[in-house]
């Protein structure tokens, strides 16, 4: 057998070559991502030092934890933020989103069905009319079962359609944990969150003027259209009012989920999203999360 000649080995090194050198793919101009500008996200969230929030979150009742600074996205506390639990009442957020979907604030709903009775409820009867908007401050605010029960009796199709418009609405959220059966958040097996997911069902909410304004509110009253049935409705939320830059957002409890906040302060131009599931104090929780946010974060531009 002869030898391979000089220019053999030399094709052989080429090819050799050409199979190791990273080969640049050139795609079309719609597949290729926008550039992002560091202005998008600036100020940035930057901790001091010496601050050790491990053994800050350790101190903290509740079992998961996630607290955001909603205008850069950076993730400033962390625990357990991808733990299924039960969501409780904050379901109630993603149910008004649903919601939002299918009827106009000026939309006349009906009691269709005997009201719900389990945990809070606002104590509506059976043929009552309400707006729309009504029976959202009733959710948001007062957090009444029933109100989320009338939303999902009025689905054009059927009750459980608005159950499967929840999870379907949770897909479009990208929600990688979450399941929902039900509009109210009542505990059952197949009904579960994450203090992640909760985050962006909450940041979608504030979006919403409509939304955004009645989370906030601490009082209201409503009544049925024919003006013969009024209810005073307060808000759940016990920092409202109380909390410098509390601006809602949605609170929660049952036996599994134990106590559930999930809150939007902002101060000093800055948005900071903090979600609580099982605290036994969400409140002192979520005080002591803002207190040590703005005492150990400083913004700075880049």
């Amino acid at each position: 057998m002869s030898k391979p000649r000089i220019d053999q080995y030399l094709a052989l090194i080429v090819l050799f070559l050409i199979f190791l050198l990273p080969v640049k793919q050139v795609l079309p101009q719609e597949k290729i991502l926008p550039e992002i500008k560091l202005s998008q996200i600036s100020p940035i969230p930057i901790l001091d030092i010496d601050q050790q929030p491990d053994s800050f979150v350790a101190t903290l009742s509740a079992q998961s934890i996630i607290a955001i600074d909603t205008n850069s996205a950076s993730i400033l506390l962390e625990k357990n933020s991808n733990q299924k639990v039960a969501p409780a009442s904050t379901t109630k957020m993603l149910t008004a989103l649903v919601a939002r979907d299918f009827f106009s604030l000026d939309q006349v709903l009906v009691i269709k069905e005997k009201p719900l009775n389990i945990g809070h409820t606002i104590g509506f009867v059976m043929g009552e009319e309400f707006l729309f908007e009504d029976i959202l401050k009733a959710l948001l605010v007062n957090s009444g079962n029933d109100a989320a029960e009338v939303l999902a009796q009025n689905h054009p199709q059927s009750y459980e359609e608005f159950v499967v418009a929840m999870n379907n609405k949770a897909s479009e959220l990208h929600l990688q944990n979450s399941s929902f059966t039900n509009p109210s958040g009542l505990d059952a097996a197949a009904h579960y969150s994450t203090v992640a997911d909760l985050s962006l069902i909450a940041r979608e909410l504030m979006k919403d003027e409509e939304l955004k304004e009645l989370v906030k509110m601490q009082q209201v009253q409503i009544s049925d259209i024919s003006g013969n049935h009024q209810y005073y409705l307060y808000n759940t939320n016990l920092l409202l009012g109380v909390e410098p830059g509390v601006v809602g957002i949605k609170t929660g409890t049952t036996d599994l989920a134990g106590e559930v906040l999930i809150t939007q302060v902002e101060r000093e131009d800055r948005k900071i999203l903090i979600v609580v599931l099982g605290s036994q104090d969400r409140y002192s929780d979520t005080k002591q999360i803002i207190n040590w946010i703005f005492s150990y974060y400083q913004w700075q531009e880049i």
